[in-house]
């Protein structure tokens, strides 16, 4: 961790982190949280014909609730 210097104040210094995880079938994240989930055991959701998966219950509750929100997350920056 930085405590005392402002690198992380310039914007070219964090562009790694801007752009938003990508969700695949090979390498399957929850769209609310971005963490990583065991499609075998993860909670789903099918919405428009594809199948989303949830690190948990909460993240699939808050996903079924808006899932416009996160779909539009899920493409390209």
């Amino acid at each position: 961790m930085e405590y005392q210097g402002e690198g992380w104040l310039n914007p070219v210094s964090t562009q790694v982190y801007v752009r938003a995880s990508v969700f695949t079938a090979e390498h399957p994240s929850c769209p609310v949280c971005g963490m990583d989930v065991d499609p075998a055991s993860a909670p789903k959701s099918v919405f428009k014909g594809k199948t989303y998966y949830f690190c948990s219950d909460d993240d699939k509750k808050t996903f079924d609730a808006a899932p416009d929100k996160f779909v539009t997350a899920d493409k390209k920056l």
